[in-house]
């Protein structure tokens, strides 16, 4: 069972996009120093089971090495661990037993790797932007003439916005979908609202 986990030094400037490989991205959130909140996140993800959905293609496995934490939190009065292991990002919602959301993030780049999803509460979503992002703001697909609104985003974590519309991840963007559910029962998020990212240049 993997036991601990990678957490790269905090860098002293902005985090370049064009860069990404030279700088790991630090772990964010208040509770990265939340020992039992990251061991029931690492133990969820070492024993997949029940708890744990994936989008399809994604290996349910357990990690092989110890994965890096990018964030660790209370959302929504929620405890929130997000884990990379270099192919796949593992969501981890505290509760009882602990829910696990896996999606595939082998395939990401600067342009892809912008947003996960941090929490989902009713059709609400709050996504963990990257620390090169500089902006956020969503727009009504259906409104072409209204304005953007722009996202608040503080330590990365966006207020909660309508889910739906292009996700800017992909499917690592969206680990909610649940195989198993039938079509009648799977939330249906609103597909009018789309999330816009900008990132920081540095010099």
């Amino acid at each position: 069972m993997i036991d601990s986990l990678v957490r790269p030094a905090r860098p002293a400037v902005p985090l370049d996009p064009s860069r990404r490989a030279d700088h790991p991205v630090p772990d964010r959130g208040d509770r990265r120093g939340d020992g039992p909140l990251l061991g029931r996140a690492l133990a969820a993800w070492s024993r997949p089971g029940r708890q744990t959905r994936a989008e399809p293609g994604t290996d349910t496995a357990p990690p092989t090495a110890p994965p890096q934490l990018l964030y660790a939190g209370t959302v929504d009065g929620t405890g929130v661990a997000v884990l990379y292991d270099g192919r796949r990002i593992a969501r981890y919602t505290d509760g009882p037993g602990g829910d696990l959301d896996l999606g595939r993030a082998d395939g990401a780049d600067p342009t892809t790797a912008g947003a996960v999803v941090l929490h989902r509460r009713g059709t609400a979503l709050r996504y963990l932007l990257a620390p090169w992002v500089d902006a956020a703001e969503t727009r009504r697909i259906d409104q072409p003439d209204a304005a953007a609104r722009p996202l608040e985003h503080p330590d990365g974590v966006t207020a909660a916005t309508p889910g739906g519309g292009p996700h800017p991840r992909g499917r690592a963007a969206h680990p909610d979908r649940r195989p198993g559910r039938s079509a009648a029962r799977q939330r249906q998020p609103d597909q009018s609202t789309a999330l816009t990212l900008a990132a920081n240049r540095a010099g």
